[in-house]
């Protein structure tokens, strides 16, 4: 400021001609200042978008187990976290270990003519993650928000196998009841959202873990094919060309009848009854076969089953009355429905019945998914299995039925469940 001053109060030529010189240098000097000092603020802004990245894709890959999810997820946060054009690297440097860079040009207020280039600002977060402990899938998982799950009475007996646990994910305070001195629920593993309400200790092998978070239907990824199958229903046109229907097995004279099942084949409406036995097979390559009406095996017939039927329009699985229906695996699978045999849409409500000494036998690593609908289970009947997985919206076991599901299915393409949750941490 003095030096100001004298060359505005100066008369010389010469203190005129040295401050024209040194005049630039201030400028400079002061750009420099200006525009370093923004780098640096841009430099903590990258910083921060490196940390919101790092930190969200640890969490991403907690949940999804997948890199890529991870990635994308590290990179979208970190972006949105940068005001302008930027350069986002994610990479696994180590295992549990995430890293994200961040990059962008300096912007220049005064040394634009002066550099030949602006520099270049990095920021790098690296994150250190733990992801938990997550839980098998679980062998029966009861799908209702609300209300009871799971229902046990009378001298109704629920036993799981090793590592073959319940999932309910009602928030209803006896989201698991278990009523009367014969009833029983056995599994080392259950797992509610709700509470449970017990008439005696011995109702129930082990507590129950509650506050468990409510899970998604295990079998979504089936819902975008399911809805083609209602399209073979005879009260909607569209499909019905070449359609088969089979009624009423009843005559006893007939001791076995047998039929396939071709690619696009319609439906079949069957009462399987008065000890006749009916064997199904086929769905093309593994194609399902969709079932438009109530599929009923009762009064001492047999239904043999080698693959996948999907109920849609309504229809009901009803065994009763000394009905046996076997599940066994299929001559051919496609991969999209690999391991289940009895399934529906989430949006199909109705109750499938297994009563009045109806039988199941499920073969192991086979699979039932009903997420929209119930299963009644009543009466001198029982559902046994080695190894099977099956997801309803809630499930009723009374009388004197067993439901034994043998140890958890490696076959079943389902998620593992949550478990404790991890964490993310920065560290450097």
């Amino acid at each position: 400021m003095k030096l100001l001053k004298r060359f505005l109060n100066s008369d010389s030529g010469a203190f005129t001609a040295i401050f024209a010189v040194m005049m630039p240098v201030f400028i400079a000097g002061a750009g420099l200042a200006v525009d370093v000092g923004f780098w640096y603020s841009s430099k903590r802004d990258l910083q921060n978008a490196a940390d919101a990245g790092a930190l969200a894709g640890g969490y991403e890959f907690i949940r999804t187990n997948s890199q890529g999810f991870a990635i994308t997820e590290a990179n979208s946060v970190a972006a949105k976290n940068v005001d302008g054009p930027s350069q986002v690297t994610t990479i696994f440097p180590a295992a549990k270990r995430i890293q994200v860079t961040v990059q962008a040009t300096a912007a220049t207020f005064f040394l634009g003519s002066v550099v030949s280039s602006p520099p270049v600002i990095r920021a790098s977060a690296l994150a250190e993650f733990t992801e938990g402990e997550t839980k098998p899938p679980a062998c029966l998982n009861l799908l209702a928000p609300d209300g009871e799950g799971l229902r046990i009475n009378g001298n109704g007996r629920v036993e799981m196998g090793e590592g073959c646990g319940v999932q309910v994910n009602s928030s209803d305070e006896s989201a698991v009841r278990v009523n009367g001195d014969g009833a029983r629920l056995i599994s080392d593993d259950v797992c509610i959202n709700g509470g449970f309400d017990v008439t005696a200790v011995n109702n129930i092998s082990s507590v129950p873990k509650t506050g468990c978070p409510p899970i998604t239907n295990p079998y979504e990824h089936l819902e975008r094919f399911l809805p083609s199958f209602g399209l073979n229903c005879p009260d909607r046109p569209v499909g019905q060309v070449g359609a088969i229907r089979r009624d009423n097995f009843r005559g006893r004279t007939v001791e076995t009848t047998t039929f396939n099942f071709g690619p696009g084949i319609g439906t079949s409406t069957i009462d399987v009854k008065n000890g006749v036995t009916v064997n199904i097979s086929g769905g093309g390559q593994g194609f399902p076969i969709p079932i438009c009406f109530d599929l009923k095996v009762r009064a001492g017939g047999t239904l043999n089953l080698r693959g996948n039927l999907i109920f849609v329009n309504g229809a009901r699985l009803i065994v009763q009355s000394q009905g046996n229906l076997n599940i066994f695996q299929p001559d051919f699978e496609t991969d999209e429905f690999r391991g289940l045999s009895i399934i529906s849409s989430e949006s199909q409500s109705v109750t499938h019945e297994i009563t009045g000494g109806g039988n199941i036998f499920i073969e192991s690593g086979r699979g039932i998914s009903v997420p929209g609908s119930t299963i009644d289970i009543n009466g001198n009947s029982g559902l046994v299995s080695n190894s099977v997985s099956i997801s309803a919206k809630s499930l009723r076991v009374g009388g004197n039925t067993t439901v034994r599901l043998g140890e958890n299915p490696p076959t079943q393409p389902i998620q593992p469940r949550p478990g404790e949750v991890g964490g993310v941490q920065l560290i450097n």
